[in-house]
């Protein structure tokens, strides 16, 4: 099991923040356009005065080693679950790997605080485990490189959407 923490000052506020996070079309362009995923969808979004709820399924754009192509025949596509608790301002997230099933696991949680000059403090927290014996500390260095990477281009794409606005 791998622990992954990143902290991203924003120049926004947490509330912009968080519609920029549910915003699907800004999603859709970070996963398809910034990230380059070949398949990135937006499976249920919904909102009650409590929560917002969201799955999305994707493909990241992994390049797979000879050596595994046949364990991930179908590529490395997941699912994501998440909600987003009003009153506790927290996305908790789990992620469900489509090719390795319960033997990859990811969950995590993403919060804004607010930061001065308007800004915010994004905190991101992850878990991933890989229960691949002989392969475990391979597959949590990819998963956290890609998670990193992902970290990373958000935090420099929120910015660059709200300039567009």
């Amino acid at each position: 099991m791998l622990t992954v923490r990143y902290s991203h000052t924003l120049a926004c506020g947490a509330d912009e923040f968080w519609r920029v996070f549910f915003d699907p079309d800004y999603n859709r362009r970070l996963f398809r356009e910034i990230l380059l995923y070949p398949a990135y969808e937006i499976v249920e979004q919904h909102e009650t005065d409590l929560e917002i709820r969201r799955k999305v399924a994707a493909q990241p754009p992994v390049v797979i080693p000879s050596l595994f192509r046949k364990l991930v025949a179908g590529g490395l596509s997941y699912v994501e679950d998440g909600k987003f608790d009003k009153r506790e301002r927290t996305w908790h997230w789990t992620l469900a790997s489509g090719a390795f099933g319960p033997r990859v696991h990811y969950a995590g949680t993403i919060e804004a605080r607010p930061a001065v000059n308007g800004s915010c403090e994004r905190l991101v927290e992850a878990t991933i485990t890989v229960r691949a014996p002989a392969f475990t500390g391979l597959f949590e260095r990819a998963a956290r490189d890609l998670f990193h990477e992902a970290m990373e281009a958000s935090a420099r794409y929120v910015e660059q959407w709200l300039a567009m606005r």
